[in-house]
């Protein structure tokens, strides 16, 4: 047997210099070290599906935004209850001007009952940073509501602004 402590006390520094890197809006340097860290093996469930995330995140910044999405994509196979996941891809998509993909990722963020708390204890808080569940929800329906506008103004030629 493989003794994996080890691993995991050495590769946890890794990652926590890459969010230190990722803190200070250094994202091209935080992104080896979690690819670094995501190469171990000592992540768990909860802290590769989180690594992922911060991994497209990084990618966004950069305007990768075909990258970030499916990292995205990544963490949401390994966490597929997680909004926060849903969230920021629709986030992407927006940003990408995809608005109709993004619809579909906010309206499945939608779709988990605000009262379900996956195995995984992160959820809708980091997003909101501490806002309650409910209202977190609602901000969720106010972007899909601008990702429908965009795509409707996109359909007809214009922008959300020039609509009457």
């Amino acid at each position: 047997d493989r003794d994996v402590t080890g691993v995991q006390t050495c590769a946890l520094p890794i990652c926590q210099l890459g969010m230190e890197l990722y803190a200070r809006g250094e994202y091209e340097e935080a992104l080896p070290h979690f690819e670094r860290y995501l190469g171990t093996n000592a992540a768990d469930r909860l802290d590769r599906s989180e690594t992922i995330v911060h991994v497209a995140l990084c990618h966004a910044m950069a305007e990768r935004y075909h990258e970030s999405i499916e990292k995205f994509e990544e963490a949401e196979k390994i966490a597929p209850d997680r909004r926060e996941v849903l969230y920021h891809k629709g986030v992407v998509f927006m940003k990408g001007r995809s608005p109709e993909q993004a619809i579909e990722a906010f309206e499945k963020c939608l779709t988990i009952p605000v009262e379900r708390r996956p195995e995984f204890h992160l959820n809708v808080d980091a997003i909101w940073e501490g806002t309650p569940v409910r209202e977190a929800i609602v901000h969720c329906r106010k972007v899909a509501d601008e990702a429908k506008a965009a795509w409707e103004a996109q359909q007809r030629g214009t922008t959300p602004k020039e609509n009457p």
